[in-house]
């Protein structure tokens, strides 16, 4: 993105939707497999979870109405977007991010003027760390064994060995929100 390029509601709440999808979305899938993880997870326990019910967002009337699983559809992006919070949603404190990424790293913070505004308009610093797709289990295990996981992370279910007890110690249950 150029410096003149603007930050948007939407590229905000994509970036929070990619962050969301990976520390609520991926531990939600860990229920599908029982792989390098031990006992546990049967179809009674699974049966036995009350999955969250679907929400619409009602801030934008749709140009398109969805119907039977379709999404509603927008032509356009609204002229005068709804705000969803009163001022930036952070606190002032950095959050730290590992996630995997297979594109060429950003220009460092001082030379981005995207990664800048971000903050500015989160109220908090991103500290990212991007790794490798095929480095990145390795560097997660290691972040695990050195207890330094950051404040955000996504794995991948299959490979982490008694992945319920390791969420249950380090991750935040996100069920409410």
């Amino acid at each position: 993105m150029t410096p003149s390029s603007h930050l948007t509601r939407r590229t905000v709440v994509r970036g929070l939707g990619a962050a969301a999808a990976a520390a609520v979305g991926i531990p939600a899938l860990s229920a599908c497999s029982n792989e390098g993880r031990g006992g546990g997870g049967s179809q009674a326990e699974n049966q036995a979870v009350e999955l969250p019910q679907h929400i619409p967002f009602e801030g934008v009337e749709p140009d398109l109405q969805g119907a039977d699983g379709v999404s509603n559809g927008w032509l356009a992006y609204p002229a005068d977007p709804p705000t969803v919070t009163d001022g930036p949603p952070g606190d002032g404190q950095p959050v730290s991010v590992l996630t995997m990424s297979n594109s060429p790293a950003p220009p460092a913070l001082g030379r981005n003027a995207f990664w800048q505004e971000l903050n500015n308009r989160l109220g908090f610093e991103i500290s990212p760390s991007l790794v490798r797709a095929g480095d990145y289990s390795d560097r997660f295990q290691t972040a695990v064994a050195g207890d330094q996981l950051p404040d955000i992370f996504s794995f991948f279910p299959g490979e982490i060995p008694s992945l319920p007890d390791l969420l249950n110690e380090k991750a935040v249950d996100l069920t409410p929100y």
